[in-house]
C-alpha cells in the first residue's frame, strides 16, 4: 500500500509529516507545524489530538464534545498557509494565518483564520483565533 500525501499540503507522506504528532512519537517544533497537524487531525477526525493541543487556559468543559460534533459534520478539502509570524522553536508565541476549504451540508465553504499559539510546558498549543 502506497503511503498517502499528508492533508496539510506539505507534499510529504502522512507517515513522515503529521502522523508522528498524532501518534505522540514527536511534537511539532513550530506553531505552523502544530497548525498543520491540527488541520490534519480535523481531516482524520482525531478529536483527542485537537483537544490535547488546545492550550489548557482555554479548554472548557464542552470543548471535546464541541470538537466531536464539528468534525462529524465537516469534510476538509484543502489548506493554504497565508502567513506565519514568530512561532519558531525559540519563540514562546506565534501566529499563523490560514485558509481551509471544506464542505458542510454539500456546500463549499472556506475558513480564514489568524490563529494564536503559545507554548505550554515547552509544547506548542492552540489558544484562539480571529476568523475573517
Amino acid at each position: 500500500m502506497t503511503p498517502s500525501i499528508c492533508p496539510c499540503n506539505s507534499q510529504l507522506t502522512y507517515d513522515k509529516c503529521c502522523e508522528p504528532f498524532h501518534k505522540k512519537v514527536a511534537s511539532p517544533l513550530t506553531a505552523q507545524s502544530l497548525m498543520c497537524s491540527r488541520y490534519s487531525a480535523y481531516v482524520y477526525k482525531n478529536s483527542d489530538y485537537l483537544y490535547q493541543t488546545t492550550h489548557p487556559s482555554v479548554r472548557n468543559k464542552d470543548l471535546k464534545k464541541d470538537i466531536i460534533s464539528w468534525i462529524k459534520q465537516v469534510s476538509w478539502l484543502s489548506l493554504e498557509i497565508v502567513e506565519t509570524k514568530l512561532g519558531t522553536q525559540k519563540d514562546k508565541i506565534g501566529k499563523v494565518e490560514f485558509i481551509a476549504e471544506y464542505t458542510l451540508d454539500n456546500q463549499s465553504h472556506h475558513h480564514h483564520e489568524l490563529s494564536n499559539f503559545k507554548k505550554h510546558k515547552s509544547q506548542w498549543m492552540y489558544v484562539d483565533g480571529i476568523i475573517y
